[in-house]
């Protein structure tokens, strides 16, 4: 989890947490999130890592 400041929409934090949690674990299996992380960007990225 990480707070941002207010002017920091969730779609420009969502890869370097998941690239953390993959660090740290070796793998993500499954993300969850609302509409905020509904973009071609993070689908991509999640398709391909």
């Amino acid at each position: 989890m990480q707070v941002t400041k207010e002017d920091v929409h969730d779609r420009r934090i969502f890869v370097p947490l998941v690239e953390e949690e993959a660090s740290s674990t070796g793998s993500v299996t499954r993300a969850i999130g609302d509409g905020a992380y509904d973009s071609r960007e993070i689908f991509r990225h999640l398709d391909t890592n």
